[in-house]
């Protein structure tokens, strides 16, 4: 196979096929039954994670920070 549309093709089936493995890599790890220490253990870094994001101060858009401006004196 040659010209552009051959390498578009691979190129789309060489990404679907990794995406694949990402879900099938996601389903074994987090849908697997686990010991319930092991579950435990996955829920505590979950929360310490989202925790870690949301209080990330030094990130471009602190949107939950913002107020509005003061409004302009007129003399």
């Amino acid at each position: 196979m040659r010209g552009y549309t051959a390498q578009y093709v691979l190129t789309t089936v060489l990404v679907a096929a990794g995406n694949l493995r990402k879900i099938d890599k996601f389903a074994r790890e987090h849908l697997a039954p686990g010991t319930p220490q092991q579950n435990q253990e996955r829920r505590d870094r979950k929360l310490q994670t989202r925790l870690r994001r949301k209080t990330h101060k030094d990130r471009l858009g602190q949107w939950d920070d913002y107020k509005p401006p003061l409004p302009a004196k007129t003399s």
